[in-house]
């Protein structure tokens, strides 16, 4: 399974992407593919690059989890850019 850590994230990477929450540091990863999709989305749009942040979106399976990450992505924040 594709996580967060195979990108090499920052600690500011990991604190942005919310995995330093006490959920996480409790409960442990997440246990479904498409949320660690959604966590590569996430870190891909700190990193400002949109066009990888798609390509994570894009392979999230749950069709109705994926609009509401590409629309979080998209309709609350506009300073992603193409790289």
């Amino acid at each position: 399974m594709e996580t967060i850590y195979d990108h090499n994230p920052t600690p500011e990477e990991i604190h942005y992407v919310g995995l330093d929450l006490p959920m996480f540091t409790t409960y442990g990863l997440p246990k479904s593919q498409d949320s660690h999709y959604a966590l590569l989305a996430d870190l891909y749009h700190f990193r400002k690059n949109k066009l990888k942040m798609d390509e994570y979106i894009n392979k999230i399976k749950d069709t109705v989890y994926q609009w509401g990450v590409k629309y979080s992505h998209y309709h609350y924040s506009e300073e992603s850019e193409r790289v």
